[in-house]
């Protein structure tokens, strides 16, 4: 059986599309747990109107995050397998079946798959710069993200060893799957949009200030990017997009400390590309 766990907070206007998109899943076997995170609208009484057994309401006492919304519902699943869905995104119908046959096929300890994100209706696809097949290693996550939560099929037993760290307010997936993979489990991609994910205005994502995100993530994760420094130069060029708009200077020095890491050729005439459009 596949726990799936829905973390969520005042979505009531699209709380019951994400549940219908697990349960009319063409993989059956499964339960769905919302877990509510103390929403002020009517997100629970939305959720009481879906009559299907295998729907479980978990209410938070108090607001504290996705994270914690995530971990309470992996504490609760019952299945061997977990899945996370979030509360305004939407699967496609065979993305279960289709993610459980790669992951047997794989013998992986999780798998993540594609999908296309509409962010003020421009769509694309994520991850855009991995291909089918190609391995995922640690240098590459570290460099940039490529996994989101709601792509995710891991093993019940992984989870619980790995959990969701309520301490970041952003980038839970990025680290969640960084972590599961320093520790030795085997992560697999599955290169197909199986989801539809949808960036609202009051997301966390559009909440939390990205450059602070990162530097939080960079700091969590100091030890590994002096390992890595190729992988620390990509996050510089990163951290450089981010504040190119509002902080020009901010994102030159940036891209300038991105300069100082080693890389190969192709990789240094981009930043250098960068630098001169930023300039």
């Amino acid at each position: 059986m596949i726990s799936v766990v829905i973390p969520t907070y005042n979505r009531e206007k699209t709380i019951l599309e994400s549940v219908r998109s697990v349960l009319e899943q063409t993989w059956e076997d499964l339960e769905l747990i919302v877990v509510d995170d103390a929403s002020t609208d009517h997100t629970e009484s939305m959720i009481q109107k879906v009559n299907d057994p295998r729907v479980k309401y978990i209410r938070q006492p108090y607001n504290q995050g996705a994270c914690a919304a995530r971990n309470r519902g992996i504490e609760a699943a019952q299945g061997e397998y977990i899945a996370f869905q979030d509360s305004d995104d939407l699967w496609h119908k065979d993305k279960l079946e289709k993610q459980m046959n790669f992951m047997k096929l794989q013998s992986a300890d999780m798998v993540y798959c594609g999908m296309n994100r509409s962010v003020n209706g421009r769509k694309m696809y994520f991850p855009s710069d991995q291909k089918n097949g190609e391995k995922l290693t640690v240098e590459k996550l570290l460099k940039k993200n490529k996994i989101s939560t709601q792509t995710i099929l891991v093993k019940q037993s992984t989870a619980k060893s790995i959990m969701f760290d309520p301490g970041l307010k952003r980038l839970q997936d990025w680290d969640f799957s960084l972590r599961v993979l320093t520790a030795g489990f085997r992560v697999e991609y599955l290169g197909e949009a199986l989801v539809d994910a949808r960036v609202q205005g009051d997301s966390i994502t559009s909440i939390v200030s990205s450059e602070k995100a990162y530097l939080n993530f960079a700091k969590k994760h100091h030890d590994l990017y002096q390992k890595y420094p190729k992988a620390l130069g990509g996050l510089y060029v990163t951290l450089a997009y981010c504040v190119k708009n509002s902080n020009r200077k901010a994102a030159q020095e940036y891209l300038f400390k991105s300069l100082n890491k080693k890389f190969d050729m192709k990789t240094l005439v981009k930043i250098l590309f960068n630098v001169l459009r930023i300039w």
